[in-house]
């Protein structure tokens, strides 16, 4: 059998000048999502436009990201459970939000829930409200503030912070939480379903949640305005929504993380 000295014409693939492997280097870049020509800032709670150009978005970043490092890949089926799925929803098998504090705390400061739980007011008010849109009819209905504690009166928890304790309580699934997060009638509401979240919810997923809100630009009173007071500082649902995901500080109380 004869033997050649040449060395074989096929060459071993290199990596780009970059590092990247040629293949990922050859891959077209994908086009980038045009936005909703109606809203400069994205509304996809209200607007189906800007909730495609959203999932877009989606889409096309973890496309750049496949691109930068193609070891990467976007989750399987069988991982988007745990991850979460493309439109950012963290279920179960079930359908249920995974929720990662649990009763009775539920990521609420303790003497904060003491207080809720032995008020007249959830007690009596609430003692009968058995479905999640009965907790969001009477936020719409009675609430004024949200803060955790009415102005003036000693450990008496808010409206809102009561009927927040007792959605923890029901279990919101997420179509509750869009439904009250695309809400714009009432702020407080929106409120009730940002709490709830930053409350519970798995920390890795909030972002997507919160992401929307912070766009929005409707103004209201988080805090309580008296008859001592005549204005209070007034913000934006968007930066309401900036603030509990970057402070742990809430008014006068401690948010769980």
């Amino acid at each position: 059998v004869s033997t050649s000295s040449e060395s074989s014409s096929e060459v071993p693939a290199t990596p780009s000048e970059g590092g990247e492997p040629a293949a990922a280097a050859s891959l077209p870049r994908p086009q980038r999502p045009k936005k909703c020509f109606l809203h400069k800032k994205p509304r996809p709670h209200t607007c189906a436009k800007c909730r495609k150009y959203a999932e877009e978005m989606e889409v096309f970043n973890k496309s750049l990201i496949e691109m930068a490092d193609p070891t990467r890949r976007a989750p399987s089926e069988s991982t988007r459970s745990d991850e979460g799925d493309a439109a950012g929803v963290d279920v179960d098998g079930t359908g249920a939000l995974i929720v990662v504090n649990e009763g009775p705390m539920y990521g609420l400061y303790p003497t904060l829930v003491q207080n809720i739980r032995s008020s007249d007011y959830f007690k009596k008010g609430l003692g009968e409200v058995t479905s999640v849109q009965e907790v969001v009819d009477e936020v719409d209905r009675a609430a004024e503030h949200a803060e955790p504690y009415n102005v003036g009166a000693l450990n008496i928890p808010s409206t809102l912070f009561c009927c927040l304790y007792k959605l923890c309580t029901l279990g919101p699934t997420p179509g509750d939480l869009r439904h009250m997060l695309g809400t714009r009638r009432n702020p407080y509401v929106v409120c009730l379903g940002l709490l709830y979240l930053r409350c519970v919810a798995r920390p890795s997923t909030l972002w997507t949640w919160f992401y929307p809100i912070l766009f929005e630009t409707t103004v209201f009173h988080p805090e309580q305005v008296t008859g001592e007071v005549e204005a209070t500082e007034a913000m934006t649902l968007g930066r309401y929504a900036e603030l509990l995901l970057l402070t742990h500080k809430y008014f006068t109380v401690n948010l769980n993380r």
